[in-house]
């Protein structure tokens, strides 16, 4: 018996003749009953800094954000991978966003405790450009966490995740997720907050569901 996560994974051993193949939902955790209480605090970049999942849009953006002489608070997990190393694209970016002395960004360089990473996401907006073909049908838990703490999701069109929050609007997905349309998006999701949150808890509650 084998069990996926996505179509295209269960796709490729139905293909090659297994006869026992079921797609099982990614588990989502429970969704949190007093995250949708709490008015919007900060954006957040969740998860290990890696070009396929947008960190140099992040980057961007908050380049942008100290340009401009905003004052949104930022926080980026500059973590890397499970292999402990970055690329060197993200080296330098990691080195660009430490020299934007950005006075509201709070970097988070080692990988934090459950307790710590879970809560970043109320109150938050959680940034996902990820790459469209890398992240076409690939599952992300930093959805399912963002969701399940009412947190409303920015993400790049045609990823999984966009099609987890679209039917619920549950944030915006971006056709093309450069630092302008990321910004715009941000402002867009800040304005109607609320409405955004309990979005956002919806599809927690109907992703815990399935």
């Amino acid at each position: 018996v084998i069990l996926g996560t996505t179509e295209s994974v269960v796709d490729v051993f139905r293909r090659c003749g297994f006869a026992h193949v079921l797609l099982l939902p990614y588990p989502a955790p429970q969704p949190a009953r007093t995250a949708s209480a709490m008015p919007f605090r900060q954006l957040l970049y969740a998860g290990a800094a890696r070009q396929d999942k947008g960190f140099k849009a992040v980057v961007d953006l908050v380049a942008l954000l100290a340009a401009r002489n905003e004052s949104i608070p930022v926080v980026v997990q500059t973590s890397a991978d499970h292999y402990g190393k970055f690329d060197a694209a993200t080296r330098e970016d990691i080195a660009r966003l430490e020299a934007l002395r950005y006075p509201p960004l709070t970097l988070i360089g080692d990988t934090p405790s459950p307790e710590a990473y879970a809560a970043n996401f109320p109150g938050g907006i959680c940034l996902q450009p990820y790459n469209r073909s890398e992240f076409r049908d690939r599952v992300s838990g930093a959805t399912l966490d963002a969701l399940g703490h009412a947190c409303p999701v920015i993400a790049t069109a045609g990823t999984w995740t966009a099609e987890v929050i679209e039917p619920f609007g549950a944030g915006i997905a971006l056709a093309e997720p450069d630092a302008e349309s990321l910004y715009t998006a941000v402002n867009a999701v800040r304005a109607g907050y609320a409405r955004y949150q309990a979005a956002a808890l919806s599809a927690g509650h109907a992703r815990n569901r399935d």
